[in-house]
C-alpha cells in the first residue's frame, strides 16, 4: 500500500516570525501618541518624546518626515 499524501516533513516551509517587526511598529506608535497627549500640558517634554520617534524607525519613513513638522507646530504655540 502506498501513501496517497506526502509526509509533512517533505514540505519545504520556513516559518517567519513577524512579531518583532510588529512590536517595533507598536513601540513607534506608542511613543508618538504619548507625545501627542503630553503636548498640551508639557510641550517641551512632548517635543523630546516626538524627537525620539525617528530613532525607533529602522528606515527613514513616514514618522521621520512627520515629526519635524509636529515639533515646529508645537514650538509655534499650536
Amino acid at each position: 500500500m502506498t501513501d496517497r499524501w506526502p509526509r509533512h516533513d517533505s514540505y519545504d516551509f520556513e516559518y517567519e516570525d513577524e512579531d518583532e517587526e510588529q512590536d517595533g511598529d507598536v513601540d513607534i506608535e506608542n511613543k508618538y501618541y504619548n507625545a501627542k497627549q503630553m503636548k498640551a500640558d508639557n510641550p517641551e517634554e512632548a517635543i523630546d518624546e516626538f524627537l525620539g520617534v525617528p530613532s525607533l524607525e529602522p528606515e527613514k519613513g513616514d514618522w521621520y518626515v512627520t515629526i519635524p513638522s509636529v515639533v515646529a507646530h508645537i514650538r509655534s504655540g499650536g
